[in-house]
Order: C-alpha cells, then sequence, then structure tokens
C-alpha cells in the first residue's frame, strides 16, 4: 500500500539484536587484556625471584631458620638456635657516610669468633667506611614457603587462563560472561597450591614436617602444577579426605550402627532366571536399588549361602548357586534375603527345571 513503511527491528529483538557477551573484543580490549594477563605472571616472576632464599638451613650448623628479609637478597640469618626470641638483626652494612663518627647506642648483635651469638648495648662507634648498624627484618622459614607456594600456585594458573583466553579470542568464541573466572581463578588457585602444601606437610604424602628438610624446587614444582591443573589437584584433596575420613558405609548415611537413624530401604525390580537347573550351575541375578547400603544376608531354603558365592553392588546382586546334595529331589527353593536385623526383605520362589 501507498504511504506503508517497513518498520525497523527492534533492538531488543532475540533474533536481529547482537549477544554483547559473545561479541568480538575490539582490538583495544584485546591489546588491555593482554596487558592484564602479562603483568600478574611478570609480578609473579619477580617476587618469585625477589624472596628466593639463597639456601637452606643445614640441620648441623645449629641456625634458626630466619632470612633477612631484603628483596633479591633473602639470606639466611646465620642465628643460633641456642639464642631464641629473635625478631630483629643487626649488622653492619657498607653506607654512603665514610665519615660518620656519631656513636651508636642502639642494642648491638655480633657473633664472636666462637660462633656464639652477643649482645652489646654500650655505645658503639663506627669503624671509618661503615655506617651505623640497620636493622633487617626477619622472616621465618615457613612463611616464607607459604609465600613462595602461594606465588607458585598464582603463576601456574595465571598459564592456564592465559592459555585458556587466547584459545577462545583466537577461535572467535570469547563469552564475556567468564570475565569474573579469570579474575578470581589465580587467587583461589593460589590458596588451592597452599592446601596442597599443608597436605604435603602434614605427613599424608611422605613429606618431612621439618621445613629445613624440604626440597624447595619439588614443593614449588607441585605449587605450580597445582595452580596449572586445579581441577585434579581439588580430586586429589577430595580424595586425601576421603582417605582420612573414610567411614564403613552401612546405612544409607555412612551409619555404622547395628540400628541406623535412618532405616534403608531396598528396591527389588527384577530377577533371573525363573528356573533353576537342578544339575548345572546357576546364575541367579537380581536389580534394583541400595543393594549396598546394609549388610544382607541369603539362604535358600533355609540353607545359608555361602559368602563367596554372593557379589553385591548398588544396582544388582549376582549368586552363583548349584543345587546341594542336601537339597537334591526337591522341586521348589525359596530364596529369602535378609537384612541385619533378621528382617526379611525379599523372598522369591524358584522351580526346577
Amino acid at each position: 500500500m501507498a504511504g506503508t513503511t517497513t518498520p525497523e527491528p527492534s533492538k531488543t529483538d532475540p533474533k536481529t539484536a547482537i549477544d554483547k557477551d559473545t561479541a568480538e573484543l575490539s582490538q583495544k580490549e584485546k591489546i588491555f587484556a593482554g596487558v592484564l594477563l602479562i603483568l600478574p605472571c611478570v609480578i609473579a616472576i619477580i617476587l618469585l625471584l625477589g624472596y628466593w632464599p639463597d639456601r637452606l638451613p643445614d640441620p648441623k650448623d645449629g641456625y634458626k631458620p630466619l632470612y633477612i628479609k631484603e628483596i633479591f637478597h633473602v639470606r639466611l640469618a646465620c642465628i643460633p638456635s641456642s639464642f631464641c626470641c629473635v625478631d630483629s638483626f643487626f649488622a653492619w652494612k657498607e653506607g654512603r657516610d665514610a665519615d660518620s663518627t656519631k656513636p651508636d647506642t642502639t642494642r648491638q648483635q655480633t657473633l664472636d669468633t666462637t660462633g656464639k651469638l652477643t649482645l652489646d648495648t654500650t655505645s658503639v662507634t663506627p669503624t671509618p667506611g661503615r655506617s651505623a648498624a640497620k636493622s633487617y627484618s626477619l622472616i621465618d622459614l615457613n612463611i616464607l614457603l607459604m609465600f613462595l607456594v602461594a606465588l607458585g600456585g598464582f603463576l601456574g594458573n595465571m598459564i592456564h587462563i592465559a592459555t585458556s583466553f587466547t584459545a577462545f579470542i583466537g577461535s572467535g568464541t570469547f563469552n564475556r560472561k567468564w570475565i569474573l573466572w579469570y579474575c578470581v581463578k589465580p587467587f583461589t588457585a593460589a590458596c588451592l597450591a597452599l592446601g596442597l602444601y599443608f597436605v604435603f606437610r602434614a605427613g599424608f604424602l611422605n613429606y618431612s614436617a621439618d621445613a629445613a628438610s624440604i626440597n624447595l624446587y619439588g614443593v614449588l614444582t607441585i605449587a605450580i602444577l597445582a595452580g596449572l591443573f586445579t581441577d585434579k589437584a581439588t580430586l586429589k584433596l577430595g580424595e586425601v579426605f576421603d582417605v582420612v575420613f573414610s567411614i564403613k558405609k552401612d546405612g544409607k548415611f555412612g551409619d555404622s550402627r547395628p540400628d541406623p537413624l535412618v532405616p534403608v530401604t531396598y528396591k527389588f525390580n527384577k530377577i533371573t532366571p525363573d528356573k533353576l537347573s537342578p544339575t548345572d550351575n546357576n546364575s541367579i541375578v537380581m536389580t534394583g536399588e541400595n543393594f549396598d547400603t546394609g549388610r544382607l544376608s541369603f539362604a535358600i531354603n533355609d540353607e545359608a549361602l555361602p559368602a563367596d558365592s554372593v557379589t553385591v553392588s548398588a544396582s544388582m546382586i549376582s549368586i552363583r548357586y548349584k543345587i546341594p546334595a542336601t537339597q537334591a529331589g526337591k522341586k521348589n527353593f525359596v530364596l529369602t534375603v535378609t537384612d541385619e536385623k533378621k528382617t526379611v526383605v525379599f523372598t522369591h520362589n524358584f522351580e526346577t527345571l
């Protein structure tokens, strides 16, 4: 008709509207995302290198596992273990003020020729070319290890999400709904690496409880792999939990009481065959539900069946049965299934061929 126009498609029409979640990223967004992926990786690597200890304390040296916390120069403080409650370390350090002669009355900590730690509270005059004593912060080896493990997990997961992100961008299937996952995942991976480290330290995986005896490279390798394969690491922690807290499943909820709080309900659906052979071996199969949630007993004509002739799973019971000489000549055979209370839960009548 004259004067009519075709209406423009609605912006909210699902057939014509562009899905903002699956829309391709612009060039600026890709560059920004790349920087956000690279920057945390670089920071994590720098921190790993900066806080990597020079060496682990040798138990024979008798030093406390305390390190001077100075980035890119984290070194053992060499404080004898006989001296306790040390929270700061004082040492001479070369300084620019070579002519400083002002006495320093700060509490000084030095090691004599015998290796014993002594404290001097008297006035100390610095030697030419040295500044006054500088205080260094100390960090315990256990805290240092946990920090490095968390960094390792973070770095490992950054490798994973960077690979995932670039793969989806390259294939044009990136979904913006997953942005929060990319932001949160590295931090959860760091926590997961710490959890796995605690499992190692607890001795479940045969690691020594002494921090000085730990293979630092091995621990960091596990931390990075835990971050890289978070799903598998989570499953491994689940296996450890199952081993430590495993219980005997006698009831529906693993209740080991002879009289569980929640009664077990067995469901029998089908049983085969209908008739038994009087001379050959018979294979009796029952299908149903909840067969593995309790202790079931089986008898035919009031004669208990050997335990090795019965196989029980959650949904199937298989019985290998040959009519014994004591039952020879009988035409009817009654299978009786009872629970741990000796209550009959199922019966079935067989005839012979």
